[in-house]
């Protein structure tokens, strides 16, 4: 009692005026019992006068990187409560794997999203930190009043764990000590280009931060005082110019008047390095998992990809394994892969996939057993046991995959018809989970009310898409680049899976209240907005007693447009999310390969889609 009668008086005290905030007692129920708590609102507050005070949101972005979207959410927000409201991202976080524990499976996990090392949406723990640094950057750029990270989960931890505390630490605080309180100012490059430089006061002092999107730059900057920092805050150089390299993790430069001089990409390593950046590094030897399909009726390949990190030549041996229940169903052929590999070589080991039970065929063309589909985890989960002499590691993959084909189409007509697409396997939605509200039990009932399905194909000219959604309501109340607020779908294409270019990458939005298909986010020569070139057609079927409503999409999207060649056996990149409202902008969506923060922004989390001639 007394906790709630100082909690109204906090209530209070925050609002214009004293006695101004009625304070509600409000309760849920819930399957382990009864929550309860406090609703604080302002006096006249209802659904025609909202009057909102401060708004804060909730979210994750893990394993996506920072940038891109936050911007999109800051507008929108605006646009519900007012451009004056203080805005608060009052949990947000990155997940990073916890070392040394025992890789757990979606069934042993109880389908938890923070059971470690399951979900594929850790990092590792520098790059935790990195990341979590650069997402604080581009939330405060986007427009957020202030930021946070949830903090009391093992993967979710910035601090400490049990024995010792974590790289996030050391970059929370040299974030926190080189800009205190930081207001973003000006892009010094833009966000169409491979490094990232912005331009910041805090306290009064200018601080400019770079960073890459990818590759390694070396940037050399002049003014007066200037003082270059690392991402932990260890000082690069001094003087009136000083020139160093930019990478993933950010470098913090302070001076007065600081300008940048001159600037190219190169093969220099910066002071802070990622896994990402130096793949394959550690010793005494690492390796990596990839795969694509090699048709449309099961086939495919895995490869494993082991470097020799000794200093000496030693003898090989690669075991890949399926993880999941039902992992015994399904083997690799060869089963085993010997080699010997000199000092510093990397090889790639092929496998292909099979079943060993006819009851349970392996066909990732209608996913099933061992495809993991669990809120924003999805695809297939691959292990290598690799062996030299008395050492001997695990691996797994850390990209999702799907190990898709799509076949070959020509000559389709773009009429929102189905009548071509016939024999072409549907993308089908993977169980309520896949539902980024499912797990809520809010926002979609029944699936006769929501359910999206889709396919793709490719021919000469392009990429084919056709979807069918039934939706029992149609939203088309926000047009133009505001159209993902309400019904619509957001297709991200990679020109390359394998190696994606972090801003050369188009995101398209489908939606009925646009009569083209739009660019949503700007890209190297091409501005966000309508893109003519995309043959394109809808069609929306309201309901009755025979048939239930259905909001159809079809497109012919160019290769021009992704950055593709149309070649049998190339493997693109694809998310995919489909929107939903009932009326009141989106309130959920779901999806192929969709990320935890409901933006399309990192092809590096895509699936794969490798363009089958059969």
């Amino acid at each position: 009692v007394a906790l709630m009668l100082l909690g109204s008086i906090f209530a209070q005290m925050f609002n214009t005026s004293f006695y101004n905030v009625k304070v509600s007692r409000i309760s849920f129920d819930t399957d382990s019992g009864t929550l309860s708590g406090l609703l604080y609102m302002p006096k006249g507050v209802d659904a025609s006068n909202p009057r909102a005070t401060i708004v804060t949101t909730h979210g994750y972005r893990s394993p996506c990187r920072p940038e891109f979207g936050w911007a999109d959410d800051i507008q929108a927000i605006k646009d519900l409560f007012g451009a004056d409201k203080p805005i608060i991202c009052n949990e947000d976080s990155y997940f990073a794997y916890v070392p040394g524990q025992v890789r757990a499976t979606a069934d042993d996990s109880g389908l938890a999203i923070n059971v470690p090392a399951h979900t594929l949406n850790e990092l590792d723990e520098l790059t935790h930190g990195v990341y979590t640094q650069r997402k604080f950057l581009n939330q405060l750029m986007a427009g957020y009043t202030g930021v946070n990270q949830f903090n009391d989960l093992d993967n979710h931890n910035i601090v400490f764990l049990p024995h010792y505390h974590r790289p996030g630490v050391v970059t929370y605080a040299a974030l926190t000590w080189l800009m205190p309180h930081p207001r973003f100012e000006s892009r010094l490059t833009d966000e169409t280009d491979s490094l990232w430089g912005l331009k910041w006061t805090t306290d009064g002092e200018e601080t400019l931060t770079f960073w890459a999107m990818d590759g390694f730059h070396r940037v050399t900057v002049a003014g007066e005082d200037v003082q270059v920092f690392d991402t932990y805050a260890n000082t690069l150089g001094k003087g009136g110019e000083v020139s160093f390299v930019a990478g993933v993790a950010p470098v913090f430069v302070k001076g007065k008047n600081v300008k940048i001089v001159s600037r190219q990409t190169t093969d220099e390593m910066p002071a802070v390095v990622l896994r990402e950046e130096n793949p394959l590094a550690e010793g005494p030897f690492d390796a990596s998992i990839l795969g694509h399909a090699t048709d449309l009726t099961g086939g495919a390949v895995v490869e494993v990809t082991v470097r020799n990190n000794s200093g000496k030549d030693a003898p090989f041996s690669v075991k890949p394994v399926f993880v999941g229940k039902d992992a015994a169903a399904w083997g690799f052929k060869p089963a085993v892969a010997d080699a010997t590999l000199k000092a510093g070589e990397t090889k790639v080991f092929s496998f292909t996939p099979y079943s060993k039970d006819a009851a349970k065929p392996f066909n990732p063309s209608d996913p099933g057993i061992n495809y993991t589909a669990i809120w924003w985890t999805e695809g297939y989960q691959i292990g290598a046991e690799v062996a030299s002499g008395d050492t001997q590691k695990v691996f797994y993959n850390t990209r999702q995959m799907g190990l898709r084909g799509i076949p070959r189409l020509e000559n389709a007509q773009i009429d929102a018809s189905d009548a071509e697409w016939g024999a072409v396997a549907p993308f089908k939605q993977l169980g309520s989970r896949r539902r980024n509200v499912g797990h809520g039990n809010y926002g979609w009932y029944t699936r006769e009310s929501y359910c999206p399905t889709f396919k793709l194909a490719w021919s000469k000219e392009g990429l084919l898409f056709y979807a069918e959604v039934l939706d029992a309501r149609h939203d088309v109340s926000q047009k133009g680049l505001n159209a993902w607020r309400t019904d619509s779908i957001q297709l991200g294409l990679s020109a390359n899976w394998e190696k994606p270019d972090h801003v050369a990458w188009p995101l398209l939005m489908f939606s009925l209240a646009n009569k083209e298909v739009w660019l949503q986010r700007d890209m190297p020569g091409r501005k966000a907005g309508p893109v003519k070139e995309i043959a394109y057609a809808t069609k929306r079927i309201e309901g009755d007693y025979t048939r239930p409503a259905a909001t159809i999409y079809e497109a012919l999207i160019p290769w021009t447009v992704i950055g593709a060649e149309p070649k049998a056996g190339h493997t693109i990149g694809y998310s995919i999310l489909f929107n939903q409202s009932i009326g009141y902008w989106r309130n959920g969506w779901e999806g192929y390969f969709q990320p935890l923060g409901g933006h399309i922004v990192d092809p590096t989390c895509f699936g794969d889609l490798t363009l089958c001639d059969k």
